[in-house]
């Protein structure tokens, strides 16, 4: 999965299209981009945070591609550089975050199952 790969399909309301967890960390950590106007290198950014909670999750890494990184990289400061490393970190600590709470409640939920 390279950040420059655009052709992530997403579950759809119908259920036609199933995306894998990869592909679903890719479009929440994008989505948290756009909810914040995320200006800089936006699928770059979204590739580095979904690597980030795929890895901590324990979910296969072996589809992600670092090898052709974008060229404005090569223009950008020292500070431009920790500012999107700061913002990958940022992104994938808040969809972590999100995460941990969802399954914090759903182990305090009663399950439906135990009637």
């Amino acid at each position: 999965m390279s950040f420059m790969d655009t052709s992530i399909s997403v579950a759809s309301m119908q259920g036609m299209v199933l995306a894998s967890p990869r592909e679903m960390a890719m479009e929440v950590a994008r989505a948290h981009l756009m909810k914040e106007n995320y200006r800089g290198l936006t699928p770059f950014v979204a590739v580095c945070a979904s690597y980030v909670i795929c890895r901590r999750n324990g979910v296969d890494t072996g589809a992600f591609d670092f090898t052709e990184l974008p060229e404005q990289l090569k223009t950008y400061s020292e500070e431009d550089i920790k500012a999107i490393l700061g913002k990958i970190r940022d992104v994938s600590n808040t969809i972590s975050r999100d995460m941990n709470r969802l399954f914090e409640r759903d182990k305090a939920a009663p399950s439906r199952d135990a009637r």
